[in-house]
């Protein structure tokens, strides 16, 4: 049966973020901070990486991934650029980013790029949703060789 991927949101302060396993996307906004909290060597590394010409070459909406993060738990961390005064395709761009990459594992996502208002956020949920559906409904299963006779 098909299952609607499962979002929950936190506020940032309460997530201890070296212990998460599975993915971890940071929403990054125009000034290209990241959340406090982070270890010294992945916040050395994704300075590094927000620095980089392949970080330059990134869209509005679009994303840049950093496999086996030092200093936490998560497989990689996916930076998505979102800008704080984003429009509705735009941030849904962002949560289609996050979904296509997403996988069957657990994703975390830190919105501390956003507006205070939280504005898109639910633009950008949907947009994972819709991505990481699954269609296995839809899916023809193949034919078993017992059935064939």
């Amino acid at each position: 049966m098909t299952h609607p991927v499962e979002i929950r949101f936190m506020p940032a302060s309460d997530a201890d973020l070296t212990a998460r396993k599975g993915r971890l996307a940071l929403l990054i906004g125009d000034r290209g901070q990241t959340p406090r909290g982070l270890p010294p060597a992945l916040r050395r590394g994704l300075a590094r990486a927000l620095e980089s010409k392949a970080w330059a070459d990134v869209k509005p909406g679009a994303a840049m991934e950093l496999a086996f993060p030092a200093g936490i738990a998560a497989d990689a961390v996916q930076l998505v650029r979102l800008p704080r005064k984003a429009d509705a395709a735009t941030a849904r761009k962002a949560g289609a980013a996050i979904g296509a990459r997403m996988g069957k594992g657990e994703v975390t996502v830190l919105a501390t790029g956003l507006a205070s208002g939280q504005d898109r956020i639910a633009d950008l949920a949907l947009g994972i949703a819709l991505r990481g559906y699954d269609f296995s409904v839809y899916k023809t299963r193949p034919a078993r060789e017992d059935d064939s006779a």
